[in-house]
């Protein structure tokens, strides 16, 4: 007996790809399409991070340059190439204010107030750019302006204690803001009980009792108030902390310049210290000079200008 199968029940059979009437291939993508495609993929992907990383990039190639201008002590090339930095990425207030500093070394005291005012309207925090324009404002002779941004500066050093009084580093910057305000009463001859109470303010805070920063701004305000005793007392007190902390860097960046290429970062460090110890010896040598000490006053300012103080160039 023949067996029989119902054709409803059967399995379709399904054509062979490419079989006359059967189903058509996928098209084929060729390797240089395919070339194409990973590559705008990629510059899809890659553009907006370019975009916003490359002008950052090349701006630290310019400030990189100014700062080696810098090093050789050329303001004017330095304040050139932070032309070429700021026309990569003017969004950066940083760079507004390394600019800054090099129109003042090169005297150009209304262009580095300029920077200084770019830097506060870019800045999320005004801190460094207020800082930086009380320098320019010094130098300039607008003690006053100088002094109002100090007492901004202040004002915010005091909040942040105040918001966390446990807070070393708040406190340190207390310190700092405290004496940079009394320091610009002396050098504006004003407020002197105001600098008088900030210094002593600062004095007593911990782990700053024999700052011989400190105790040179107080000596000079003393000697500003006609104090001469009080005055000789603290700046001779400054003036021994200072040459030992200048003993040790000393040696310290002659062993590090032996290890290094380049000694220059080295040797700006270094005059940090110097400057500090020659404007210290010059308010002492002013001290001597009225309690009628020539001999020590003439050795004291001496020594000063060796060590670099000079007003017109902002170590004062």
């Amino acid at each position: 007996m023949t067996e029989t199968t119902d054709p409803s029940l059967a399995t379709p059979q399904l054509p062979h790809a490419g079989a006359s009437g059967g189903l058509p291939s996928p098209p084929r993508t060729s390797r240089a399409a395919r070339v194409v495609i990973i590559t705008l993929t990629l510059l899809l992907v890659l553009l907006p991070i370019l975009w916003v990383a490359v002008p950052h990039e090349v701006a630290r190639w310019y400030l990189a340059a100014a700062l080696d201008a810098s090093m050789d002590a050329h303001p004017a090339l330095a304040v050139s190439r932070m032309d070429g930095a700021i026309r990569w990425d003017g969004a950066d207030p940083e760079l507004y204010l390394h600019r800054a500093r090099w129109k003042l070394d090169a005297g150009d005291h209304p262009g580095a107030l300029d920077d200084c005012h770019r830097a506060l309207k870019l800045a999320a925090d005004p801190g460094d750019a207020l800082m930086q324009r009380t320098l320019v404002f010094q130098r300039m002779g607008r003690h006053d302006e100088a002094l109002a941004d100090w007492d901004q500066m202040v004002d915010r050093a005091r909040e942040a204690v105040a918001r966390n009084e446990r807070d070393a580093q708040a406190q340190a910057q207390l310190a700092v803001a405290l004496n940079n305000r009394a320091y610009a009463c002396a050098l504006a001859h004003t407020r002197l009980e105001q600098g008088l109470a900030d210094i002593q303010e600062a004095l007593q805070m911990p782990g700053h009792q024999e700052d011989y920063v400190l105790l040179d701004t107080r000596g000079f305000l003393l000697y500003l108030a006609g104090d001469l005793p009080r005055a000789r007392e603290d700046l001779d007190a400054a003036v021994t902390l200072a040459q030992a902390e200048y003993a040790r860097h000393s040696a310290r960046s002659a062993r590090l310049m032996r290890q290094m290429i380049d000694p220059r970062p080295v040797q700006e460090a270094l005059k940090h210290y110097e400057h500090n110890l020659a404007v210290i010896c010059h308010h002492r040598g002013l001290v001597y000079q009225d309690l009628g000490l020539q001999d020590q006053a003439d050795r004291d300012l001496k020594r000063a200008r060796e060590l670099g103080y000079n007003p017109q160039a902002g170590v004062w």
